[in-house]
């Protein structure tokens, strides 16, 4: 696990648990003390138990994750398979940390807008609930975008709808974000801007 995190900086950590969410091995030992944590109650580990097949993955959306010393983290995850077969019975979970602001941040604070455009724009990543998970306002996990036409323009993949936004007449610009690689998420990423 360790090679596999020298090679790819996106992640926080590689950790591997038994069926009852027990933490039996992390990539990065010198900088989490993850082994021996119980994450039975954790979405991510439920959704790898989940999991009906070695193809199949479930995650948990960004949180404050105590397996890293509670950075904003990600949690990719999937079973672990009795001799590494498809179908093989479950003996554990493997979970993928991934660095959530280097990945989510980045996009929103890298949106090119002029300098005007920047002092009254908010540049956003939200779950289907408006939870803030990544903002140019750097609110993350620590607000939700309303407003009156939220599930409206939340149910078309891309477009843009004149709505009051915190008391002010805003263009709300909308897209579903892609995902990452072969991950979806179901988030919507938005641009605010005061009209």
């Amino acid at each position: 696990m360790g090679i596999i995190l020298d090679s790819y900086t996106v992640y926080f950590d590689l950790v591997v648990s038994d069926l009852e969410g027990v933490i039996i091995a992390n990539g990065r030992k010198n900088l989490y003390n993850s082994v021996g944590q119980n994450v039975s109650d954790s979405k991510w580990f439920r959704a790898a138990m989940e999991c009906t097949t070695g193809e199949d993955y479930g995650w948990e959306t960004a949180h404050r994750s105590p397996l890293v010393n509670n950075e904003l983290a990600l949690v990719y995850t999937t079973a672990v398979r009795k001799d590494g077969e498809t179908r093989g019975k479950a003996i554990g979970a493997l979970g993928i940390i991934f660095r959530f602001e280097a990945l989510a941040q980045t996009i929103v604070e890298d949106v090119p807008l002029s300098k005007e455009e920047e002092e009254r724009s908010r540049v956003c990543i939200v779950s289907d609930k408006g939870l803030v998970l990544a903002d140019s306002d750097h609110r993350n996990l620590e607000d939700t975008i309303e407003f009156e036409k939220r599930d409206e323009l939340f149910n078309i993949k891309k477009g843009f709808i004149i709505d009051k936004y915190n008391g002010a007449e805003c263009c709300i610009g909308h897209a579903v974000a892609p995902g990452y690689e072969t991950y979806t998420t179901g988030w919507h990423s938005l641009i605010i801007q005061k009209l």
